[in-house]
């Protein structure tokens, strides 16, 4: 399967509910890391492939998409909460690295958003702490209308 015909899977992939919420939820909270969604997935496709291709990145945001035109999709009342941003972050609080999570920035601004320190010094490495922003959006759209 190539590159593109595995971003449709992604794209075009039937979510639907589960049989037992016996309808449309009145609400629906999609607490996780956006970043992480086609983890799993994505690793089984690289153990399979040639690395380097991006493909990884155009993954992850085809399923940040796709997850955000989902939840837009309900018709109760909807909360996302997801990491927008990666950091690394030195003892001093210098900003090392950061990296956008893809998709996340074709997102409206979040409703709120808040500093998370996933992994303190010395539990990510003895010079670093590793950091994400997330953010909240409480109503839809999640997009932004261009």
């Amino acid at each position: 399967m190539d590159d593109s015909a595995l971003e449709a899977c992604v794209t075009e992939a039937e979510v639907g509910l589960p049989v037992e919420c016996g309808g449309e939820p009145d609400l629906v909270v999609s607490a996780n890391l956006c970043s992480q969604l086609l983890l799993l997935p994505f690793e089984w496709i690289a153990r399979r492939r040639e690395r380097g291709s991006g493909l990884k990145t155009r993954l992850v945001a085809a399923g940040a998409r796709h997850h955000a035109r989902w939840l837009e999709s309900r018709t109760g009342a909807m909360l996302l909460v997801s990491d927008l941003e990666r950091r690394k972050v030195s003892r001093d609080g210098t900003e090392v690295e950061m990296e956008e999570v893809p998709g996340m920035t074709e997102l409206r601004p979040p409703d709120r958003r808040w500093n998370w320190r996933l992994a303190p010094i010395p539990e990510f490495n003895r010079t670093h702490h590793l950091e994400h922003i997330v953010g909240a959006w409480r109503r839809s759209p999640l997009l932004k209308v261009s």
